[in-house]
């Protein structure tokens, strides 16, 4: 049977620990958007997607 090579150093681990956790965030936060905004939350994704649209084209 092969042995794995240790492939992941710190900083690796550590970015893959932040982004787990911003993630983990992420869906929290959308969780409880839901809870207030009910049905009507996909509007508040598209109003978010047309203002990043146009603040990174400017």
């Amino acid at each position: 049977m092969a042995e794995l090579k240790k492939s992941l150093g710190t900083i690796r681990l550590t970015f893959y620990g932040v982004g787990t956790i911003v993630g983990a965030g992420i869906y929290t936060v959308i969780g409880a958007a839901a809870g207030q905004a009910g049905t009507d939350l996909w509007l508040s994704f598209v109003f978010a997607a047309i203002l990043t649209n146009v603040f990174l084209t400017v």
